[in-house]
C-alpha cells in the first residue's frame, strides 16, 4: 500500500496556514519561524530599516570576528592536532568555490568577495538573503 505524507506549515503567530519558513539571526542565536504571506511581508517590512542600516556578516568563525590568537580562560593558545573551525570553514569555502567555477588559491587568503558569495549561497532563502542586496560580484574562472 502506498502512502503520501504531507507536511502542513502552520503560522507560528496566528495559527493560520503558513506559506514559508523564514530564517533569521539575532545576537548569536539562529531562529526559524513559519509564516503566512501577510505575516512574512510584515516581518520583512519592519526589519527593512535595520537591514538597510546594517551590514551582512560574511563569516561566523572566531577568526573572522577578531578573536584570532585569543584563547579561552585556562586553555593554551597552541594548536592541537585537529583542524580549527576557521580552517574547516576555509576548506568548505574553497571546495564550494571550486565546485562553482570560482578561482581561489589552494593556500593563503581567500578574497572577501568569495566569502560573501559563499555566505549568500548558504543563506539563500533566509531573511538576511531576501532583504539584503548582493555585494561585490564574483567572477567565474
Amino acid at each position: 500500500m502506498a502512502q503520501i505524507e504531507q507536511i502542513l506549515l502552520i503560522d507560528d503567530l496566528d495559527g493560520t496556514r503558513a506559506a514559508e519558513t523564514v530564517s533569521f539571526a539575532l545576537g548569536q542565536v539562529q531562529y526559524e519561524i513559519d509564516l503566512n504571506p501577510r505575516n512574512a511581508a510584515q516581518m520583512r517590512s519592519k526589519l527593512r530599516p535595520f537591514i538597510a542600516a546594517g551590514r551582512p556578516a560574511t563569516c561566523t568563525t572566531p577568526r573572522m570576528q577578531g578573536q584570532r590568537g585569543k584563547s579561552a580562560p585556562g586553555t593554551s593558545p597552541r594548536r592541537s592536532g585537529r583542524a580549527s573551525a576557521g580552517h574547516k570553514y576555509n576548506q568548505a569555502v574553497r571546495k564550494w568555490a571550486n565546485e562553482n567555477g570560482i578561482a581561489v588559491p589552494d593556500r593563503g587568503p581567500i578574497p572577501e568577495k568569495v566569502y560573501a558569495a559563499y555566505e549568500r549561497e548558504r543563506n539563500k532563502g533566509s531573511l538576511i538573503a531576501i532583504l539584503t542586496a548582493p555585494g561585490g560580484q564574483v567572477s567565474p574562472r
